[in-house]
């Protein structure tokens, strides 16, 4: 499964398109730079294996 979602940068305010292929681990870090400015985009997102979801917790940006 892939999931794609789009993150509004903090200092800048530009989108950047991540994507993200959910796989067999309970949680994984997050690293991306922001398309315009270049600021690391960071956090950690956590799958639930049950029920095939996800959920993230972003740093520097806004996600939709």
């Amino acid at each position: 499964m892939t999931n794609r979602s789009f993150l509004k940068c903090d200092v800048c305010g530009a989108v950047t398109l991540m994507r993200l292929q959910a796989g067999w681990l309970d949680e994984h870090p997050l690293r991306v730079p922001c398309g315009k400015c270049g600021i690391l985009i960071s956090g950690t997102v956590y799958f639930d294996q049950a029920k095939a979801g996800l959920r993230y917790d972003i740093h520097n940006a806004i996600g939709n």
